[in-house]
C-alpha cells in the first residue's frame, strides 16, 4: 500500500457488504495528499436526485482509481450520516476532513 502511496500521491481502500442481494454497501477510504484539500480540489461532484449521490469524478482525481462510480448514493462520510445533506453540506464537511476519508455508498 505504501507503494501506492509513494507512486499515485493517495491511497484507497474499498469494502463491499454483500450479505444483501439487492444493495451493497461499499465503503472507500481515501488519504488525501494534502490535508487543506478541498471539496473544489478533490474532484468528485455530489448532487440530490432524490439523495445525495455521486454526478461525476474527474479522471485526474484522487477517486479515480476507485470503486465508486456515478450515481452511487452517499449514505455516509466518516460516518457522519447524510441522508437529508445537500451537496453544500457534504461540501462543508470534505472541506474540514484532514487526511482520511471514508465515503459509504450503495
Amino acid at each position: 500500500m505504501h507503494q501506492c502511496y509513494e507512486d499515485d500521491g493517495y491511497l484507497s481502500v474499498a469494502t463491499a457488504n454483500k450479505e444483501t442481494e439487492y444493495e451493497i454497501l461499499i465503503e472507500v477510504t481515501i488519504i488525501k495528499p494534502r490535508s487543506d484539500m478541498t471539496y473544489a480540489e478533490i474532484g468528485m461532484v455530489v448532487w440530490r436526485w432524490g439523495f445525495l449521490c455521486i454526478n461525476s469524478i474527474d479522471k485526474e482525481s484522487i477517486f479515480a482509481h476507485t470503486v465508486l462510480k456515478e450515481r452511487d448514493q452517499v449514505i455516509a462520510v466518516n460516518g457522519v450520516e447524510l441522508n437529508d445533506a445537500k451537496p453544500e453540506q457534504y461540501a462543508e464537511l470534505v472541506n474540514v476532513l484532514t487526511f482520511d476519508m471514508t465515503l459509504t455508498v450503495l
